[in-house]
């Protein structure tokens, strides 16, 4: 698979018993980004809010510390589980490259975070594509 870029993923998890949530960075070395055009709707354009399909190789991986898990799991791992773990899950935000900054209360929320960074998107839905060569396989991932 070829790959075009980094990209930054902030997973979402909203602790049941304090209500807290906290967003977790990984940087993901090598991934392929499409950003998607705007739509039509009765023959006018319509700019949407940024939109994109990410492919993430499962060789991706290979390289990072932190190790993929499916969201389920992530949601019932322990803060220091999370630490050492990534997923893919809707709601969660990833953007273009290789983002430093962590999203915390003082740096302004999710809000504040999303609209400094041009390539922020929600991941809305994953597709896993497991078949093939290991160089083939691969998360497919839709975000708005």
């Amino acid at each position: 698979m070829l790959t075009n870029t980094a990209a930054t993923i902030y997973n979402v998890h909203t602790d049941p018993d304090t209500g807290k949530t906290d967003y977790r960075r990984t940087v993901i070395p090598a991934v392929h980004w499409e950003d998607i055009a705007g739509s039509s709707t009765s023959g006018t354009s319509h700019p949407s809010a940024n939109s994109a399909s990410i492919f993430i190789p499962f060789y991706a991986q290979d390289s990072m510390s932190r190790k993929y898990v499916p969201p389920v799991d992530y949601a019932d791992m322990t803060d220091e589980e999370r630490d050492k773990h990534w997923t893919l899950g809707k709601g969660d935000l990833i953007i273009k490259g290789e983002i430093p900054d962590e999203i915390t209360p003082e740096s302004g929320g999710i809000k504040k975070f999303s609209y400094l960074h041009n390539d922020a998107v929600t991941v809305q839905n994953i597709l896993t594509a497991d078949y093939g060569s290991y160089a083939m396989r691969h998360w497919e991932v839709t975000a708005v």
